[in-house]
C-alpha cells in the first residue's frame, strides 16, 4: 500500500511538473502567413504596390497588360475625353483583392467578390499576361 501510494504521487507530481516544463516556442502557435505580412496593413501595401506597377506596366510602348486591362481602365479614366462610366471599379477591385488575401492568409478578413471564372470571363487572357 505505502508503494502503491509512492507511485500514484511520483506519476501524479510528474504529470503536474511537466506541464509546466513546455518552452515558450513549444506553446505559442506559428504567426499565420496574415500576420507575417502585416496584416491588414500590411497587406493593403503589398496590393496598392501591384496596382500601381500594373498601372505603370499599360502605359509602356509594349504593354503586356493593356489588351485585358482596357475595359478597366476606360471604366475608371473616361475614353477619348468621355466622363469614367465607373470611377470607383479599381478602388473595388483593390479592396477586393486585399479581402481575398487577407482571407488566404489565414487572417480575419472575408472575400466576398465573384469567383475567379466568374470575375476574368471574357477578359482572354493569355498565358503571357498572366506571367507578367
Amino acid at each position: 500500500m505505502k508503494h502503491s501510494l509512492l507511485m500514484v504521487a511520483l506519476l501524479a507530481g510528474s504529470m503536474f511538473t511537466s506541464s509546466f516544463g513546455k518552452s515558450e516556442a513549444e506553446e505559442a502557435p506559428a504567426p499565420t502567413l496574415y500576420d507575417r505580412l502585416g496584416k491588414t496593413e500590411g497587406i493593403a501595401t503589398i496590393v496598392d504596390g501591384l496596382v500601381a506597377n500594373v498601372g505603370a506596366e499599360t502605359k509602356t510602348l509594349n504593354s503586356l497588360m493593356l489588351r485585358s486591362h482596357k475595359p478597366m481602365l476606360d471604366a475608371v479614366g473616361g475614353v477619348n475625353g468621355a466622363a469614367p462610366t465607373d470611377p470607383l471599379r479599381l478602388q473595388r477591385l483593390r479592396n477586393n483583392f486585399v479581402d481575398q488575401l487577407g482571407e488566404a492568409t489565414g487572417g480575419p478578413l472575408a472575400y466576398k467578390g465573384m469567383n475567379m471564372v466568374s470575375a476574368h470571363k471574357g477578359m482572354n487572357i493569355t498565358n503571357n499576361e498572366f506571367s507578367v
